[in-house]
């Protein structure tokens, strides 16, 4: 009987990897027909696959040819000027955006000694706010990413002219520039402001106390947590009423959350 069912599974893992292959290649000449049609052609030479994949789990290697050439897989990949990897740490793309923001620290350092304040503060939003606004609402809830808050807090000491070691709470009010982690509360709200649409409320669920609140999904996996669409419902069910009932008029809300996550 063990025997049986070890051929079972192993008629069953064939069959999987099979439909796979089938998947991969009709995928494979619709794009290229698409691209044909479209007067465009296909570079299979820098076309490569990512396998999406839980902390724990293993790479399956997947030998993957299209029209005689093989498909090589990658395990990142740039997309739209992000840099996208196999489990979505985003720490690639931290990686890549440190250096900039380095940059941009030495620059201001640099300014310091001929602008005033209110010119560093149009270097800071044009070298540095620039940098970690693009695409924030994907990677700023990474783990990776208090390596850009510490950055952050260091530039705007230098601005100030204050220590290595004097708090910047003071100092973010001051510029009135928000901190990191309160930038990336403000985009991702604000994301799911403007897109109420894709993100259903619990009105016709439940009592009146929650009539605000918008429906929260079960989460099956930790790196769920994490996605734009759970933390984006978490985060806006977490603001005072007062603010949730500003978000018919988009301008208003934003003033107003903002004012918030500037106080607190």
């Amino acid at each position: 009987m063990p025997r049986i069912l070890q051929l079972v599974k192993l008629q069953v893992f064939v069959l999987c990897f099979s439909t796979v292959f089938i998947i991969i290649y009709i995928n494979f000449r619709i794009i290229n027909n698409w691209f044909n049609s479209n007067f465009l052609s296909l570079n299979l030479d820098k076309t490569h696959y990512m396998q999406l994949l839980t902390k724990h789990k293993i790479s399956t290697q997947l030998n993957t040819e299209y029209d005689t050439k093989k498909i090589i897989q990658t395990n990142f990949v740039k997309f739209l000027g992000m840099t996208v990897d196999n489990t979505l740490s985003w720490k690639q793309h931290i990686d890549s955006i440190i250096p900039k923001l380095n940059k941009a620290c030495f620059i201001i350092r640099r300014l310091k000694l001929y602008l005033h304040k209110n010119a560093l503060k149009m270097v800071y939003h044009a070298f540095f706010h620039s940098v970690i606004s693009y695409g924030l609402i994907f990677w700023g809830n990474s783990t990776n990413s208090k390596c850009v808050f510490k950055i952050q807090k260091r530039t705007i000491r230098t601005m100030m002219g204050a220590r290595n070691r004097d708090s910047c709470r003071g100092l973010f009010k001051q510029l009135k520039i928000p901190p990191f982690y309160a930038q990336y509360i403000y985009s991702l709200v604000t994301f799911v402001v403007n897109n109420r649409k894709l993100f259903p409320d619990n009105a016709e669920l439940y009592t009146r106390n929650n009539s605000y609140n918008l429906h929260l999904p079960l989460p099956h996996l930790t790196k769920f947590k994490k996605d734009v669409h759970f933390a984006g419902i978490k985060l806006f069910n977490h603001l005072p009423t007062s603010i949730k009932n500003t978000t018919n008029d988009t301008k208003v809300f934003k003033k107003t959350l903002k004012k918030f996550l500037m106080a607190n």
